[in-house]
């Protein structure tokens, strides 16, 4: 990648792939990949008729909105128990280390995480 402050911008045409509304300003920077990787994307890219920089940009943003996607179900799941545990009181020790050694059984869970 560029070192900060050295980013130079451009500007994107409206109808240009990969263009977004916004400021029309795109930040290049240098990205190095594995061949294999290199191969797969340039022929991704080909395959979706798109140029490189738009099929990274898009790859980019659908990652950044699963991300954000996955932290609003976190902080809703997160609330969801906090109001159980108002209702019925928390869950006893004994059977969150039972469940938690079940959930690892099962690969669900990582031993490093167990309460």
């Amino acid at each position: 990648m560029t070192e900060p402050g050295s980013e130079k911008s451009r500007t994107t045409k409206p109808n240009e792939p990969g263009a977004k509304p916004g400021d029309g300003k795109v930040v290049r920077l240098s990205l190095s990949l594995d061949t294999q990787l290199d191969t797969r994307l340039r022929e991704a890219a080909a395959e979706s008729g798109v140029t490189i920089s738009a099929w990274v940009s898009q790859a980019i943003e659908e990652r950044l909105d699963r991300i954000k996607a996955d932290l609003e179900e976190d902080a809703m799941i997160q609330q969801r128990l906090r109001e159980l545990d108002e209702f019925f009181g928390p869950v006893p020790d004994d059977i969150a280390r039972e469940v938690d050694e079940e959930m690892i059984r099962l690969g669900l869970m990582d031993p490093k995480d167990r309460r």
